[in-house]
């Protein structure tokens, strides 16, 4: 039991996450807004990126919404993709 609990504190430990928020802009006027979160540690990794229309491009594209997600594993330094999302809807 105190090796399980000691490997998921070194486990923790080493997790990181990284989020980045981005404005899409043309002119003066913001037309989209992304948020983008990466997570990983040494073994695993996990992306999520969410896109949203704002003003004018919000009407004309019908409120366009994306996502996109990324699932894999680290290995060698290097991200090795197992599974990826993308989905996209107008409400």
């Amino acid at each position: 039991m105190k090796i399980i609990l000691l490997l998921f504190l070194v486990i923790l430990l080493n997790a990181k996450t990284l989020i980045a928020t981005y404005e899409a802009k043309y002119g003066f006027f913001t037309i989209a807004k992304a948020k983008g979160i990466f997570e990983y540690n040494s073994t695993n990794y996990k992306i999520f990126t969410s896109i949203q229309t704002l003003g004018i491009a919000k009407t004309l594209s019908k409120n366009l919404t994306q996502t996109y997600s990324s699932i894999g594993i680290v290995k060698n330094g290097i991200l090795i993709p197992k599974k990826y999302i993308a989905t996209r809807k107008n409400n």
